[in-house]
């Protein structure tokens, strides 16, 4: 099963080497696209100025000023990097086991009006790349990571320390339940799985059929997220099955068909006594009021899940300082948001941004850069 992978990805590869190498309008030589290919295949490199026009130059991107606030003889991180971590063009791989998995932004896709969406890698906390910058969102779920791949094939879902990972081609849209994901399968079933990727409870599309319409459309990724299909909603302890309805008695234009219970795999026609809709809103932590800024963000460490915030002063010119989970000042003047990062990215004492067309995870105690990774501009799709 492994090696069967490992090959579809490679072919896969591949071939889209191949049709961007033929349809992209690259002016090799079929003995320099022959040497291209056995390169790819061999170590994962490519030739120059295929896939981007090199880094993004000086000054093409916000650079954080941390002058004045790391310690003396510190690396800021607008300066040269004295390390720069390699990666192929791999995606997350069953071998895991990296401790707490980071996103880098290592490639930027230009937009026509001049703005540019990122592409993600992952990383380690040690700074040791995983995978190069093939995905263009990782979604941070309690102990789960799902990763949309850039070439469009289906959404990785792997746990934090990538220590298993899952292809969920078959999977139309989920949501965490306590330190479970629940999954709309396109099949019209529901299955959760457990923080090591097991399967937990499984709901077979026979078991809700008598409760929902008999041509169940799942409202997710397959419908484009429409209202004219159900979805998997949850609530308290329990999933439900919902349909947009204007006439629901619930009076929020959603009507809950059944109700699945994860521990018993029981499915309901009934709401439990007491059940409601709100009670899968969660705690809402109210941002709080720090004097001099406006509207500070709140920003989470990857790692240790604690909360700080990233604000631009009431008189700021949009640059963004960082506030420790008290409010207190840690770092001035060392993000400003943009269309390819609109936050930093905090993990265990790092602050993670782009700057001078390089991303660096920065320690935030002593200036030390643990990673760094130039951004390439890739051309508009």
């Amino acid at each position: 099963m492994r090696r069967e992978m490992i090959a579809r990805t490679a072919w896969a590869a591949l071939a889209a080497l191949v049709m961007t190498l033929v349809l992209g309008g690259c002016q090799m030589g079929e003995a320099e696209i022959s040497e291209a290919l056995e390169a790819y295949l061999s170590d994962g490199t490519l030739p120059e100025g295929i896939f981007s026009d090199g880094p993004i130059p000086d000054g093409a991107l916000p650079a954080g000023d941390l002058s004045g606030v790391l310690p003396d003889g510190a690396s800021p991180a607008g300066e040269a990097a004295p390390r720069v971590t390699e990666a192929g063009t791999e995606l997350l791989s069953r071998e895991g086991g990296y401790g707490v998995l980071l996103p880098y932004i290592g490639a930027a896709t230009e937009l026509d009006l001049g703005d540019r969406l990122p592409l993600y890698g992952l990383a380690t906390v040690d700074g040791l790349a995983v995978t190069g910058p093939v995905y263009t969102g990782v979604d941070r779920l309690g102990p789960f990571l799902l990763l949309y791949r850039a070439d469009g094939g289906p959404v990785q879902a792997a746990g934090r320390d990538g220590s298993w990972v899952l292809d969920a081609e078959e999977w139309d849209h989920s949501l965490l339940l306590g330190d479970r994901l629940a999954v709309a399968m396109r099949d019209g079933s529901v299955r959760t799985f457990l923080p090591g990727g097991t399967v937990g409870a499984s709901f077979p599309r026979e078991a809700l059929r008598p409760y929902l319409r008999e041509d169940l459309v799942w409202g997710g990724r397959e419908n484009g997220w429409t209202e004219g299909g159900e979805l998997v909603y949850a609530g308290g302890d329990l999933l439900a099955v919902c349909f947009y309805d204007e006439s629901s008695p619930w009076g929020n234009s959603w009507r809950y068909d059944c109700f699945l219970d994860m521990e018993t795999g029981e499915v309901r026609g009934e709401a439990p006594e007491g059940w409601s809709p709100e009670d899968g809103w969660g705690d809402w932590d109210e941002t709080p009021e720090i004097p001099g800024y406006a509207f500070p963000d709140p920003v989470e460490d990857l790692v240790t899940g604690e909360v700080w915030y990233c604000g631009a002063k009431e008189d700021s010119d949009g640059w963004c300082d960082l506030l420790d989970p008290s409010g207190e000042l840690v770092l001035e003047r060392c993000f400003r948001g943009s269309t390819l990062q609109w936050e930093p990215f905090l993990a265990n004492g790092m602050i993670g941004v782009v700057s001078d067309g390089t991303f660096r995870y920065t320690r935030i105690d002593t200036g030390e850069v643990v990673f760094s990774r130039p951004v390439e501009v890739l051309p508009p799709r």
